[in-house]
């Protein structure tokens, strides 16, 4: 019995040795699959940029886009002032700039559209509507350059890139938003999410892309739903300048959050319908996009025919090996659809001809379709089909990838179509009144002795959109 014991003895400490050796193992084996994930993630969402777009060029795509933001509404959009343009942000900041910069509206902070309406506020009133119309071209250019740069890891070819640029400016839906400073939070929720997924490291760009999300997360309270993609950034890249970018957008977030629990006010809704939904995304962001508004079509079944061809170009792409491309795509697909839902969850189907709900999900329904037709019209063997060896089993595994290319071509061919019907479709309440005629009439009535003049601005209609200005500020 003392030998059987003692020969146990050993291999019960042996065990224990083992034990402690296999614990160290399994942490080292788990680390180095974390550190795998990590570099895969980074190396797919957010790749560093090589090699920026030249000065020129930006500056070109700039004013050219800031020229068709400024000219898809015609002479209407430059003698029109719309809703809370005139009524909130430009009043605001005729009567006090300091103050109007932090008041609240519907119960969040619109700090651009502040920034705007406290400039163009500096020019005389007769200018008020043209200069509204141009500040707000000039910023639209200013997001298209910076989506062409930002976009230069994920969309390598130059020409395919102008895509999303060009689409930034001259979006097909969402007319209210034309020219409209108050709803600049809507592209300016998709070029956040751009700017987040790229990887500058420069520090002018670094700085460029910290202002933009700052920006549209203390005018936008669906900052928000950015937080999950700045969050998987961080952990993806670690603490390098990298981290610069979400970090101002969490903390624009936080500082919205707070402003938005101090002042109150705002309604959200809880009961909606899942199919209204799918409805609402079909008709308005996939039909309508992709087909334009200038003529009636059916645009829910065309809608529903985009979504399963883009759905059908990501699963082409993935098969074709290109896993990249695939997660990019799928996440900008994610978002489209569910930023759209957040929006008619919360405003409960009360505002159903609302088209600004439709801009950011559209952009970035049209960006992922740019994505997958860069990825298939890139040169070079993709990632598994460079291991097969005889020339039949490379013809085969070529299959996906053109299939992908007639449906991303064929997405893109009617997202051109779209853009170019659309332009300079008149939207009925931007018409009248208009500013030039509304301020010829106060100045009349401030020729038979009134103090004060109410001024109307469109849309007209029950709640009598308007700005209020003294007869001194009307230059009488």
């Amino acid at each position: 019995m003392h030998k059987l014991t003692g020969s146990r003895a050993p291999d019960r400490e042996s065990e224990s040795a083992r034990g402690a050796w296999e614990e160290p193992a399994a942490a080292r084996q788990a680390l180095a699959s974390a550190r795998r994930i990590r570099q895969a993630t980074a190396g797919s969402l957010f790749p560093a940029e090589e090699a920026g777009s030249p000065g020129w060029l930006l500056t070109l795509i700039a004013v050219g886009c800031a020229v068709l933001a400024v000219a898809r509404q015609g002479s209407a959009g430059l003698n029109t002032i719309w809703a809370e343009d005139g009524q909130v942000f430009y009043h605001g900041a005729l009567t006090n700039p300091l103050h109007t910069f932090v008041e609240p509206w519907a119960g969040y902070w619109e700090a651009a559209p502040r920034i705007i309406a406290i400039v163009v506020s500096l020019f005389p009133v007769n200018w008020a509507a043209v200069a509204i119309a141009v500040a707000d071209a000039i910023v639209m250019g200013l997001l298209a350059a910076l989506v062409y740069r930002a976009c230069g890891e994920h969309i390598r070819n130059p020409w395919l890139r102008a895509i999303p640029a060009i689409a930034t400016a001259a979006y097909p839906v969402g007319q209210e938003t034309w020219g409209a400073i108050t709803n600049l939070q809507w592209p300016m929720y998709f070029v956040a999410i751009i700017v987040l997924l790229w990887n500058p490291r420069r520090l002018v760009p670094i700085a460029v892309g910290s202002v933009m999300v700052v920006l549209l997360t203390l005018t936008s309270p669906f900052g928000l739903l950015l937080v999950p993609i700045a969050v998987v950034r961080l952990a993806a890249l670690g603490g390098d300048r990298g981290s610069v970018i979400p970090l101002a957008t969490l903390a624009g977030v936080a500082l919205q959050t707070t402003y938005m629990a101090i002042v109150g006010g705002r309604q959200t809704y809880s009961a909606i319908h899942l199919g209204m939904i799918e409805k609402f995304y079909e008709e308005r962001v996939a039909g309508q996009g992709f087909f334009g508004i200038r003529y009636v079509l059916p645009w829910r079944p065309l809608g529903g025919a985009v979504m399963i061809a883009a759905l059908a170009a990501l699963v082409l792409v993935a098969a074709s090996g290109r896993p990249r491309q695939f997660a990019l795509a799928a996440l900008a697909l994610v978002y489209s659809v569910g930023y759209f839902t957040v929006l008619i969850i919360l405003s409960g189907l009360v505002n159903q001809g609302s088209d600004r709900y439709n801009v950011g999900s559209f952009l970035l329904l049209a960006y992922a379709v740019t994505v997958l037709l860069d990825s298939v019209l890139r040169g070079g063997a993709a990632l598994w089909t460079s291991r097969i060896r005889t020339a039949a089993q490379r013809r085969l595994a070529g299959v996906p990838r053109f299939a992908a290319l007639l449906v991303c071509a064929a997405l893109a061919g009617c997202l051109a179509w779209s853009v170019t019907t659309s332009w300079n479709v008149t939207h009925r309440d931007r018409e009248h009144p208009t500013w030039s005629g509304a301020l010829a009439s106060a100045r009349a009535e401030c020729s038979h002795g009134a103090r004060t003049a109410w001024i109307p601005i469109t849309p007209s209609g029950a709640l009598r959109w308007h700005v209020t200005l003294t007869c001194s500020e009307l230059g009488n």
